[in-house]
């Protein structure tokens, strides 16, 4: 896998699938995703929307990934 599949991870964010939302958020912090960092900052809106998923566990995968990517981001986002 690699940033091609960039699309498809940030499409997966979406799932009706909590195991798919969550696989996919967390993917944010892995290699490759986890390298390019103007690819991870795109899926920074579709990731921010995870923060008020209804799953807790999506939530808090969220909230790291956030973290990692964009730490001003967070706390605009009120990310703690």
């Amino acid at each position: 896998m690699g940033t091609s599949s960039m699309p498809f991870v940030t499409k997966a964010l979406t799932s009706p699938h909590v195991d798919v939302r969550n696989q996919a958020v967390g993917l944010f912090m892995e290699e490759p995703l986890g390298s390019p960092p103007g690819a991870r900052k795109s899926a920074l809106p579709a990731i921010s929307k995870l923060l008020g998923d209804p799953d807790e566990n999506v939530r808090r995968t969220a909230t790291n990934v956030l973290k990692e990517i964009d730490q001003g981001g967070a706390t605009r986002a009120a990310v703690k």
